[in-house]
């Protein structure tokens, strides 16, 4: 593994994700015209957040997937705030890691697009900029995409079908093998004298006959 197994290693990404989340939501308070104390006060709204405090201390998808929504959120109120629409080119590419991470950020992508439509703002679609950012979105999910339906070996569990008779001779095989070496073990041990190994052999027979 590239960062160790040990506990600290696991919750660093998401610990920074934490802190990354808490200075957007800060500067998104800027963006809306709020001074110091209001962002200091969304800032430590998002720290005592006991939603974000779980989230934020496990290696999930859930740790990164406000992020991207807020740093979205960001973006948006920056080109409301400055009226460049060359941002939603930074909004495509937030919002394509998002989807990469989570399917979930469909509905936060849907959410933005009916909010633009139901204010002025709609003026936005009439602009290139923002159809960019859609095209950037969809090309950094589409790879997603694809491993999601890879080419593979039709499953004949689904199909109903027989799978070919030399995979299932190489599983019967495999089954005796696994009976055969359980038995042996189990008649050894039982030789043995010990009846704690002698019922931990059995049971693994039953389990491997199961």
């Amino acid at each position: 593994m590239l960062m160790g197994g040990s506990l600290a290693a696991l919750r660093i990404l998401p610990a920074l994700a934490g802190a990354a989340l808490i200075a957007l939501t800060m500067l998104i308070a800027r963006e809306l015209g709020g001074g110091r104390y209001a962002q200091l006060l969304a800032g430590v709204a998002i720290l005592l957040c006991p939603a974000i405090l779980s989230i934020d201390s496990l290696l999930t998808m859930n740790a990164f997937e406000p992020l991207f929504w807020v740093g979205c959120i960001w973006v948006v109120a920056r080109i409301l705030r400055t009226g460049d629409s060359r941002l939603w080119l930074w909004f495509g590419v937030l919002a394509g890691l998002g989807l990469e991470n989570k399917h979930s950020t469909l509905s936060f992508g849907f959410a933005v697009t009916v909010a633009l439509l139901l204010t002025h703002h709609r003026r936005e679609f009439a602009r290139p900029w923002i159809w960019i950012a859609g095209a950037i979105a969809l090309a950094l999910f589409l790879p997603n995409i694809v491993l999601a339906n890879p080419p593979s070996l039709p499953d004949h569990r689904r199909s109903g079908q027989r799978p070919p008779r030399r995979q299932e001779r190489r599983a019967r095989a495999r089954s005796r093998s696994l009976k055969n070496k359980s038995s042996t073990c189990t008649r050894s041990c039982c030789r043995s004298g010990s009846p704690a190994w002698s019922g931990f052999s059995a049971t693994a027979a039953g389990a491997s006959s199961a």
